[in-house]
Parts: C-alpha cells; sequence; structure tokens
C-alpha cells in the first residue's frame, strides 16, 4: 500500500495503512505551516469529522495528533469545535489506545484555552 497522491484521496483510503500515513502527513504538514494564518489549516477541516471517527485504533490515534496540531496552532481553530469536539466525545474519549486518550485531553485543554470551554462541555 503507497501513501502518495493528494492528500485529499489518501485521507479517505479504504486501506488504514495508508489513512494512518496520511494523518502523519498532515501533522507534518500542520507542523512546518509558517504561521497561525497559513492556508493549510483550512484546507482539512472537513476530513476532520472522519478522521476522528476512524474505526482503526493506530489511526485514529494518529488522527487525534493531527487535530491536536491544528487546534494548537491555526488561528481557526476557535470555530471548529464543533466539526471536532463531538467526534472526540463520541469515539476518542472511550479509545483504548493511551496515546489517543492522552490527545483527546489535551485538544479539549486547548479548545478551554481558546474560549470554547461551553462548546466543549455542552457535548
Amino acid at each position: 500500500a503507497k501513501a502518495d497522491g493528494p492528500l485529499e484521496e489518501i485521507l479517505v483510503s479504504k486501506n488504514w495503512k495508508i489513512r494512518n500515513a496520511a494523518y502523519q502527513k498532515l501533522t507534518k504538514e500542520f507542523k512546518m505551516a509558517e504561521d497561525e494564518k497559513s492556508k493549510i489549516f483550512g484546507k482539512y477541516t472537513g476530513f476532520f469529522k472522519k478522521m476522528l471517527l476512524d474505526t482503526n485504533p493506530a489511526a485514529q490515534a494518529e488522527a487525534t495528533e493531527a487535530v491536536k496540531i491544528f487546534v494548537d496552532r491555526a488561528h481557526i481553530a476557535n470555530k471548529c469545535g464543533g466539526d471536532i469536539l463531538p467526534h472526540l466525545v463520541k469515539k476518542a474519549l472511550a479509545s483504548n489506545k493511551a496515546s489517543t486518550k492522552a490527545n483527546t485531553r489535551e485538544i479539549f485543554s486547548l479548545f478551554f484555552e481558546l474560549g470554547c470551554g461551553e462548546e466543549a462541555t455542552k457535548n
């Protein structure tokens, strides 16, 4: 399984290993963004729901890592609570994977810091 091609395509691959690699690429892209207003941040928010609800535990852990970096770095993060929080509550909080749980808690904390605490708790 090769994870090349446009990120938009490999993020929704039927193969979890390809999705996993795509989430890692996305994390890297978010980390390398020159500033919080980089266009890269607005480009992939539509994929967050599917990413966070990933049925493969390893891929889901990578997905929460990418979203964590997004929430930490993107200036639009405070507008994206609805794309992120309900799915975290639904799936990631219940994960057996320590890294997924840790990332999930960190994402909630970041939203509280952004002043989105109300949205974080109403889900």
